[in-house]
């Protein structure tokens, strides 16, 4: 087993991609934390397997964009 960690920020959210590599595959999870607010609850994708830890990278930044752009909406009405 191993596991790797990307950081990124995206619109003043700092964004944690985790992937812990097992035998069937990679496995993904997003931790987001908003800078004025505490972290958003841990989401993992319970169903994907990933070749390796590109794949991971990529399918969590897309995943954590959207979640973030679809939130920020409601957080500012």
């Amino acid at each position: 087993m191993q596991s790797s960690i990307y950081t990124s920020r995206y619109r003043d959210h700092d964004i944690r991609i985790v992937g812990i590599g097992m035998l069937d595959g990679w496995h993904l999870a997003v931790q987001i934390k908003p800078a004025w607010q505490a972290p958003w609850p841990t989401w993992r994708d319970r169903e994907t397997r990933y070749e390796d830890f590109d794949e991971v990278k990529t399918a969590g930044m897309a995943w954590a964009r959207k979640a973030i752009d679809e939130r920020l909406p409601v957080l500012h009405r």
